[in-house]
């Protein structure tokens, strides 16, 4: 503000704290509430002593708890002021704009009263948006000026086969929210979680890519997400919220016969991601925001239910897979800082691989081990082969195979594709947006409202 007070989030499971802009230690300014997992995106009203900022409920609650609040540096004074999906700010001579459900909206604002009036009204469709981290792509300025980025609608994305040269051989669904394919060891069939339009909730699927019919396999009031496959194909892990916004382990048969049987739970975030060709071990990321508050791989003994850390630093680690022969482990770190691909062997012995030096993401491995995918921060699809010795693991130097137009909802976690068993071919969730999406910018916005 013009007094030289800065508003920041710290860290996911922290408030809104204050510092003065030439230093000193931050000092709390909001506290969270119970049902709240995180504070963020705190922007001044025009009296620069009142602010707003986004509360974030537990994953699992309905995203009508998720509110904007306004708060106050003078006071532990909070109101709740509107539900939104993401950030709101001030925009003169009297606006609030923020984002709900993708869609950008204005409200009439007294910022004297500090009130609202009348309803709000649409400004732009199809924000782009970032559920899991609550970001929202737009601006407004002082005077008039505003600027925002559209996003992919569900008409852009579908399940697509892409050869190795990066050609598009046949779209496999119809269009849709699909996020982390997941194809089973015979490759007859894909899992995915697909978002409801209407409640924005994910739930499991399957799709037969032989006779091209899909089967919905959860039906649960919550977000469920992130499926694999156990090694014969008969069951599906998946990763559920519950109502203290942890993601629970559960599997399912794969024929959606039968109830969900959960087996593993804790406080933590989880999200399953690979199984051991033996059967014996699940491997998952998880993310415990009341503890470390960054990600960990986990592995999961099926038949005795315990876990235990496989690799557990104060950097983040995520995305684990097993090689098929289940002596190696593919992940991403952070300790080189930015998110790079690496492996070891499993279980972990202290020997460590740097494969990516430019940022790496969604790692993959060919069914007969000999070669690694993964995709690069300039979205390109990469291959290394890899070649167990007695001495160690020789790692090829890196191969871009294509440029490649995956979908955005996917982060360092997620998957948005998977390879066919033969090695030849990819199955993408591909978006039809070609190139880097434009920026819109609007001047003197606020005239369309006079009409």
């Amino acid at each position: 503000n013009t007094d030289g007070v800065i508003l920041l989030c710290g860290g996911t499971r922290e408030p809104v704290s204050k510092v003065a802009a030439e230093g000193g230690a931050p000092q709390p300014v909001t506290k969270l509430k119970k049902g709240e997992f995180s504070h963020r995106w705190p922007s001044f009203l025009p009296d620069g002593r009142h602010f707003l900022y986004f509360a974030q409920a537990w994953a699992g609650q309905p995203s009508d708890r998720d509110k904007t609040y306004i708060g106050s540096l003078d006071s532990a004074e909070e109101r709740p002021l509107l539900s939104s999906s993401g950030p709101a700010i001030y925009a003169p001579p009297g606006y609030i704009v923020f984002v709900r459900e993708r869609m950008l909206l204005a409200q009439r604002f007294d910022a004297k009263k500090l009130r609202l009036i009348g309803e709000p009204f649409p400004i732009a469709e199809r924000i782009e948006s970032f559920p899991q981290t609550t970001t929202a792509i737009f601006s407004v300025s002082d005077n008039g000026v505003l600027a925002y980025q559209r996003g992919e609608n569900t008409s852009d994305l579908h399940l697509a086969w892409i050869d190795r040269n990066g050609k598009e051989i046949e779209a496999v669904t119809p269009p849709g929210d699909y996020a982390h394919p997941r194809l089973s060891h015979d490759g007859k069939r894909v899992a995915y979680d697909v978002s409801d339009p209407q409640n924005g909730l994910a739930d499991i699927w399957t799709f037969d890519l032989v006779r091209r019919v899909p089967t919905r396999l959860t039906f649960e009031p919550e977000n469920e997400v992130h499926p694999i496959w156990s090694p014969d194909d008969q069951s599906i892990v998946y990763g559920s919220a519950q109502p203290n916004g942890a993601f629970d382990l559960y599997r399912k048969s794969s024929t959606g016969a039968g109830a969900p049987e959960r087996i593993y739970t804790s406080a933590a975030l989880k999200f399953p991601m690979d199984w051991s060709a033996d059967g014996k071990t699940i491997v998952f990321q998880s993310n415990d925001p009341f503890q470390r508050n960054n990600w960990d791989i986990i592995a999961l003994s099926v038949d005795k239910g315990t876990a235990a850390n496989v690799i557990a630093s104060r950097f983040n680690e995520d995305a684990p897979q097993l090689s098929p022969d289940g002596h190696w482990l593919a992940y991403l770190s952070d300790l080189s800082g930015s998110l790079n691909l690496y492996i070891e062997p499993f279980p972990p012995t202290g020997a460590k691989y740097q494969v990516s030096t430019g940022g790496g993401f969604q790692p993959r491995w060919r069914r007969d081990g000999k070669e690694l995918f993964y995709r690069t921060s300039d979205d390109r699809l990469v291959s290394v082969t890899v070649n167990a010795t007695s001495q160690g693991l020789q790692i090829s130097t890196p191969t871009p195979l294509f440029q490649i137009r995956l979908a955005a909802a996917a982060g360092s976690g997620g998957f948005q594709y998977d390879i066919s068993p033969d090695g030849q071919k990819f199955l993408m969730n591909v978006s039809k947006i070609e190139g880097v999406k434009p920026i819109t910018l609007v001047t003197n916005w606020t005239a369309e409202l006079k009409r």
